[in-house]
């Protein structure tokens, strides 16, 4: 039988050990972000639960909280399209704005003066490692993003272990160079 989704629905999540509770329209709010595929009503079966059957999020509450935050506020308010821009947190500015590029939210939501205070050095982005995520299912498909600098790297010791919970048996992995 399939559930009848509705931006409506309540979402109880456990974020980094501290539960939140909100909408789907607010996880929805922006398309084609990692939120938006999660959320969507096809994964959330798929997604780790915790014991009392929150969906698990190894996030930093803090970050989170801010994030949903703003995203409650651009739902409950009329907002321009360019009006939607995130403030960074103070003293958490950067980690912020690595966060929400992290769940693929496009560069224009983005407060650009803050973002210029904070930009990386050009050395530091020539030693930036990327790697792209993605799981495709039926022509549906969630990207992610991930950077690391060749320092970070160095630092983490061979042999490296890659971790993946597949719940669905049609499910399958394909590790491209």
């Amino acid at each position: 039988m399939q559930k009848f989704i509705t931006n409506n629905d309540i979402i109880y999540l456990n974020v980094g050990g501290e539960k939140i509770v909100t909408s789907r329209g607010t996880l929805t709010l922006v398309p084609g972000t990692l939120l938006s595929t999660m959320f969507s009503g096809k994964w959330e079966d798929n997604i780790m639960k915790d014991k009392d059957g929150y969906i698990f999020l190894d996030y930093s509450p803090a970050l989170f909280k801010c994030l949903i935050d703003q995203l409650r506020e651009w739902n409950d308010t009329v907002f321009d399209e360019e009006e939607k821009v995130f403030g960074l947190p103070a003293g958490f500015e950067q980690q912020f704005q690595i966060f929400i590029q992290q769940l693929g939210f496009d560069s224009k939501y983005v407060n650009k003066s803050a973002s210029s205070n904070i930009q990386e050095s050009n050395q530091e982005r020539f030693n930036k490692v990327v790697g792209k995520i993605e799981l495709a299912d039926n022509g549906k498909v969630a990207r992610h993003d991930a950077s690391v600098t060749q320092s970070e790297v160095r630092a983490c010791p061979f042999p490296w272990q890659l971790n993946v919970n597949l719940y669905n048996p049609n499910t399958s992995i394909r590790i491209l160079s």
